[in-house]
């Protein structure tokens, strides 16, 4: 008999924001793996969107009063915690019957679905306030219970003894690995940004990659820039008479066109801040470019290199007025040291994908200290 592994959210799917890429395509790991069948469960569930898995919808307990709430600017918040009990324990009585490992991205449902005796993985991708953490102390020393961290650097920074857990970011399919040989038009460089303008509600701007594409038309170099993920429209007005031809934005894109466009990048950039809020951060992106064998131009920042470290990637300063800009002419000017880096990242990512994901945390599920020493047969 297979074994049930429900990945439980509190919020809508499919979605193609990277909660919802990450979550279907492990589901969808999970059930190549021998032995084992997944399935989403969600409060909303997106009909407009295709699911790569199994999946059902449980709708919030009281949901007009918690759509209400939630669509407030002044309760949201507290309408997105207060509802994890009522709506934790609705999806146990469903699933209760057919038991199984429940697998969530939340401290507080891993926290409750525990409780209600059900093994559990928690996904944890950014350090936690003072009850979460106190939650995720608890859950850490509990049988039957995996912690996924995103970062090595996420582990530490959070500090707690964990009896069972497992290291891994942001995966790739591996059927979407570029195995052949791409290369890099060094004379005439697409340089692309794949991604929207903000991230949780904090904004991202694109000044350096537009005033770098200004500067590259001036200078002649014939290089062309790509914008996939923002529409012209949502750019900061102080741009909208002056934006150089040599930016192409393709706006918001399905899933599926995603790698197309992606494909004619030669540089990929991950353009983020060094705050606090983006020290967690591990941008499903990266993956993405080094798995299609994209030279990564990343901001220097403690995530980027704590991910990516010296030698998978190559840096800009972002205070730098022209960091970005030499960073580029550094590539045209070193073809061997960019055609390296986009091997070693290339190397890194093939042992990175969702099927190696879902293996590792079924297998520390297993060797974890378990109840059920026969977990994975």
């Amino acid at each position: 008999m297979e074994k049930k592994i429900w990945f439980v959210l509190n919020t809508r799917f499919p979605t193609e924001k990277a909660y919802g890429v990450t979550t279907g395509m492990t589901a969808r790991a999970v059930n190549e793996i021998s032995g084992f069948q997944s399935c989403v469960i969600t409060p909303q569930r997106d009909l407009n969107e295709e699911s790569p898995v199994e999946s059902i919808e449980v709708k919030m307990p009281l949901g007009r009063v918690y759509n209400y709430l939630f669509q407030s600017r002044y309760f949201s918040k507290t309408a997105f915690v207060l509802w994890k009990f009522p709506y934790a324990m609705k999806v146990a009585i469903v699933i209760r019957k057919v038991s199984g490992v429940v697998w969530v991205r939340d401290v507080a449902l891993a926290f409750l679905f525990r409780l209600f005796g059900f093994t559990t993985v928690c996904e944890i991708h950014r350090r936690t306030s003072m009850v979460p953490r106190l939650m995720l102390k608890w859950l850490g020393q509990q049988s039957r219970v995996t912690i996924v961290f995103i970062t090595e650097r996420l582990r530490a920074t959070i500090g707690i003894q964990v009896k069972s857990y497992v290291i891994f970011g942001m995966a790739v399919d591996k059927r979407d690995l570029n195995n052949s040989s791409k290369g890099i038009n060094f004379d005439n460089l697409v340089v692309g940004y794949l991604g929207s303008n903000h991230s949780s509600g904090n904004l991202l701007t694109l000044d350096s990659f537009i005033n770098t594409a200004s500067i590259a038309l001036e200078k002649g170099w014939g290089i062309n820039f790509q914008v996939v993920g923002i529409s012209r429209k949502e750019i900061d007005s102080k741009y909208q008479n002056s934006m150089p031809p040599n930016i192409k934005f393709h706006g918001r894109v399905r899933r599926s066109e995603v790698f197309d466009l992606i494909d004619t990048f030669d540089i990929g950039t991950v353009v983020y801040p060094d705050t606090e809020y983006f020290q967690d951060s591990f941008p499903i992106k990266i993956a993405e470019y080094a798995a299609r064998k994209i030279l990564i131009l990343a901001s220097d920042t403690h995530a980027h290199r704590g991910i990516l470290g010296d030698d998978k990637a190559l840096y800009f300063d972002p205070q730098a007025p022209l960091g970005f800009l030499e960073e580029i002419e550094f590539i045209r000017e070193n073809p061997d040291i960019a055609i390296c880096v986009v091997e070693n990242a290339f190397n890194w990512v093939k042992k990175s994908t969702y099927q190696a994901r879902a293996a590792s945390v079924l297998n520390s599920l297993q060797n974890g200290g378990n109840e059920s020493s026969d977990f994975i047969d």
